[in-house]
């Protein structure tokens, strides 16, 4: 069952807790909808043979990645980083 037939978010049980739920605002669906939209059966093909090592690397590079950008935009908007 999917996120988008069932309307609810869930969130797993932790240690001394109990699982709950939270409906799903029409926004939050259709961010979902269109994020499974862009998944490319093929890169989901390679991911999965991908070793562990070879996995935290590309997650490492993205991380990188992204806050390379954010100090980018940062800088373009003037503001002063120490």
């Amino acid at each position: 069952m999917s996120v988008m037939e069932t309307d609810t978010l869930h969130y797993p049980a932790y240690p001394g807790g109990s699982e709950r739920t939270e409906p799903l605002d029409a926004h939050t669906r259709q961010l979902i909808a269109g994020a499974v939209a862009e998944v490319d059966s093929r890169q989901i093909a390679i991911y999965r043979r991908l070793t562990p090592a070879q996995r935290i690397r590309q997650l490492a590079h993205l991380s990188d990645w992204l806050r390379q950008v954010n100090l980018r935009r940062l800088r373009a908007g003037g503001i002063a980083l120490r």
